[in-house]
């Protein structure tokens, strides 16, 4: 789950380009975590409705929910976020010139395992 401010979308001319900064992810998640890609599935939200730090529109936030079968390291799961982390500061830099001046965007990964037990899938074996 990819959720961010919206006025990160008001620095960019054209919509912000959710699809590209996730097929980096889904990569790195297959790559690198061992997750099958057709198991990748992203969803995005955009909110025009937050209040950040003072309520400045200066604040911003991108945050990303992962969620998969419980089993990976600690220390797997440190290598992915750092290397999404890594990759989301780079792109965002990329597509909003001089960010740093125009935001103070806070950008924050958390992973979450799904006890298996508690988890039903369709078509199943598929996990």
């Amino acid at each position: 789950l990819l959720e961010y401010s919206s006025n990160i979308s008001d620095l960019i001319s054209i919509d912000f380009p959710y699809k590209t900064v996730l097929k980096e992810v889904h990569r790195i998640l297959n790559e690198v975590g061992g997750i099958k890609l057709g198991n990748c599935k992203s969803r995005v939200v955009a909110h025009s409705m937050y209040y950040l730090a003072d309520g400045s529109n200066e604040h911003a936030m991108l945050h990303l929910e992962i969620a998969f079968i419980e089993g990976r390291s600690d220390e797997l799961k440190r290598k992915m976020g750092q290397m999404i982390m890594e990759y989301i500061q780079n792109y965002l830099n990329t597509i909003i010139p001089e960010l740093e001046n125009k935001l103070k965007i806070q950008i924050t990964i958390h992973f979450q395992d799904i006890m298996k037990k508690s988890y039903f899938k369709y078509p199943s074996g598929t996990i």
